[in-house]
């Protein structure tokens, strides 16, 4: 279990056979509890007021509020929630415009149960949730990476961490594989975060990914 008590989730998409699709699959996990559903953008802001959730998985292309302003409504009135993109595509544009609205990640809807729930489990405790095919369409798309000169101010240490953080790995996994304390590879992070521009694991692991690709390390594999 995440926690001592389940991980509460509001699923937001404009389809019910969606939402109960995911409900099912969510109901089997004794971590993740989900407390409500919403079925436009609208809708999704006023039952995070009503319901505080700690997570919500928000559908892309939902009517009514765009899913972006959505995101920044969620984050400005209830900065505790965790939003995680719930969409059947992965285009370059919308993904990273929701992601720097204040998104934490985003799932892929064809992805595994398991994958999933990991996802939501990684969120929670403030992982980005980005799985490595996802991250590839993006990267694909992105064209030439930026900051290379930023990226050389990263010592050898905060190169290998932040890789790290493109595998999908958490910080104590991350710690376990460096032989360093959790607390190092935060600041590691910290660090990497400075020198990057970014504000965000995510935003890092799409940076690693998209210089990955351009120095041919990446195959497209995931």
């Amino acid at each position: 279990m995440v926690s001592g008590k389940p991980v509460r989730i509001l699923l937001a998409d404009d389809h019910r056979l969606v939402r109960q699709g995911l409900r099912q699959l969510l109901s089997l996990e004794p971590d993740l509890e989900v407390v409500g559903e919403a079925a436009d953008g609208d809708e999704t802001v006023a039952r995070v007021r009503e319901l505080q959730p700690d997570l919500v998985l928000l559908d892309i292309s939902m009517r009514g509020m765009p899913a972006p302003e959505a995101v920044r409504s969620i984050r400005k009135t209830s900065p505790g929630v965790k939003v995680v993109v719930l969409t059947m595509h992965a285009g370059k544009e919308m993904v990273l415009e929701m992601l720097k609205a204040g998104a934490v990640g985003y799932v892929l809807k064809d992805v595994e149960a398991s994958e999933l729930a990991h996802a939501i489990r990684s969120a929670w405790l403030g992982q980005a949730t980005l799985p490595q095919r996802a991250a590839l369409r993006i990267a694909t798309e992105a064209g030439q990476p930026e900051g290379g000169s930023s990226w050389r101010q990263l010592t050898p240490r905060e190169r290998e961490v932040l890789q790290l953080v493109a595998e999908g790995l958490r910080n104590r996994e991350i710690g376990a594989r460096l032989f360093i304390s959790e607390k190092t590879v935060r600041n590691h992070l910290s660090s990497v975060f400075r020198k990057l521009g970014v504000e965000d694991r995510t935003q890092a692991a799409i940076l690693t990914v998209r210089r990955g690709l351009e120095q041919g390390r990446y195959n497209g594999g995931g």
